[in-house]
């Protein structure tokens, strides 16, 4: 499934002024593919990630999950959508210190009202390289291991759609170039429609499609 956004506007009150944070953005996406996007502080490509994930309503425009109109949806059914159509890998893994690898995992399952799956948790893991690691603690993991939590985390509801959001700020340019490599590998692996948010232009290489992101306008890859 595909990511689409056409014509997105949003505003942001600014005291007796709006400020346009995105001005008629238009971006697709097509599955299997990682589109990176790149800009300045402050050009919009975080308010670019809250309206393809659903967070955020933008005042004119049109996001569509697959053939799934966003717009459309009553809050509740776009939460829905969010839980189980789209993966979101934030910048800071935010973890629960108490919680094991697997255990963080198995914590989205209950946020969608479904049963534990530990095995499904298990292999997740394995894929993004922690095999050795289900049973370790935040505090047990390195920065780039707790980010492959992360994104194992994003990945447990079998999302169409995956927004990530600068994930290798923490992390020196060697474990960062393996976090984009795996961000790439899972993104053909799974069909995923891929959309990375980055400030650090040594690794786009690995990406389908780059856009700049400059005072709200996207410039199309």
């Amino acid at each position: 499934m595909s990511l689409t956004l056409t014509d997105v506007r949003l505003v942001y009150p600014d005291g007796d002024r709006e400020l346009v944070a995105l001005d008629e953005v238009s971006l697709h996406v097509p599955d299997g593919t990682l589109t990176a996007v790149v800009g300045p502080s402050g050009s919009g490509k975080s308010s670019l990630l809250a309206v393809a994930a659903t967070l955020v309503r933008p005042r004119a425009g049109r996001i569509l999950v697959g053939d799934t109109d966003a717009g459309a949806l009553s809050d509740a059914a776009r939460t829905r959508l969010r839980l189980n159509r789209v993966g979101i890998v934030f910048q800071q893994p935010n973890l629960l210190p108490s919680l094991t690898a697997v255990e963080q995992l198995q914590v989205t399952d209950r946020m969608r009202g479904g049963a534990s799956r530990p095995d499904h948790a298990e292999r997740l893991l394995a894929t993004v390289g922690l095999k050795d690691r289900l049973r370790s603690r935040p505090h047990q993991l390195s920065g780039g291991e707790r980010q492959r939590v992360n994104i194992a985390r994003a990945l447990m509801g079998a999302p169409e759609v995956l927004l990530v959001d600068e994930p290798t700020s923490a992390l020196d340019e060697h474990r960062g170039a393996q976090i984009v490599d795996l961000l790439a590998d899972l993104t053909r692996h799974h069909g995923l429609a891929t959309v990375l948010v980055t400030h650090d232009s040594r690794h786009l290489d690995r990406a389908d499609r780059v856009a700049t992101m400059h005072d709200g306008r996207l410039t199309p890859p």
